[in-house]
């Protein structure tokens, strides 16, 4: 991010944008149905689309399981800051099946999704020197330090691990710590858990080259964000729809 000052401007419109997505999405009858035991929960979206938004991210990665409606509210947040985002899917014929959907249903957000396919550290090593501001991870990933090691370079990069209580376990049954349990503690690293679609965790990677500081005010509006959603999720949406 050339400019790490959180936009409220920004956030609200990638909010809204989305809410109104999960709303037609809802009204979408059989399509709805066949993917709300993967989705996030709408609110979730919201949240993640204005972190990202308001954050001014430009370049932002998803790495999911699975298709899921979050790579729209990203695909929102990254046509709101003039960005690109980039969905990591483990198969080829589950990026031609998102393709085809997105192509279909949010023909406006298209030109703003890249796809990749296959094992997620590889694909992020493929983006060579480009600055990831914000990636989303789904809690099932569990290479959690060989992605960190890779990412530690994405100078200011936030980094979202939703749905965590499908992190319990590996694939071979042994324990999978959270993504922020792995990285706590590092230098430059700073992580905050939110009660926020059945857990979720924002870690912040801090700008070393003079941007503490601001890297400090972006990791403290995460903290806001999450105590208001903590509060009252109303009120977050009456104080964006006043304005």
């Amino acid at each position: 991010m050339e400019d790490e000052k959180w936009c409220p401007q920004a956030a609200m419109k990638a909010y809204l944008c989305t809410l109104h997505l999960c709303r037609e999405s809802a009204r979408g009858g059989a399509e709805r149905s066949s993917s709300r035991s993967v989705v996030a929960e709408p609110e979730c979206m919201e949240f993640i689309s204005a972190l990202a938004a308001g954050n001014g991210a430009r370049l932002i990665v998803e790495i999911a399981s699975k298709t899921t409606p979050l790579t729209v509210a990203l695909a929102v947040a990254a046509k709101q800051t003039g960005g690109q985002m980039v969905c990591i899917l483990p198969t080829q014929q589950q990026v031609e099946r998102c393709k085809g959907y997105i192509s279909i249903r949010y023909p406006d957000l298209k030109d703003f999704i890249k796809f990749a396919s296959g094992d997620p550290c590889e694909a992020m090593r493929s983006l060579g020197d480009q600055n990831v501001d914000f990636a989303v991870i789904n809690g099932e990933f569990g290479e959690h330090l060989q992605l960190l090691e890779i990412m530690r370079k994405h100078r200011g990069c936030s980094i979202v691990v939703e749905r965590l209580e499908r992190s319990g376990k590996g694939a071979g049954g042994g324990v999978v710590s959270s993504f922020g349990e792995a990285v706590r503690g590092r230098e430059g690293i700073e992580s905050v858990s939110l009660p926020v679609s059945g857990g979720m965790e924002v870690t912040r990677i801090k700008n070393t080259n003079g941007g503490n500081k601001a890297a400090a005010a972006t990791a403290d509006n995460h903290d806001k964000m999450g105590s208001e959603r903590r509060r009252s999720r109303r009120r977050f949406l009456v104080t964006v729809e006043s304005r």
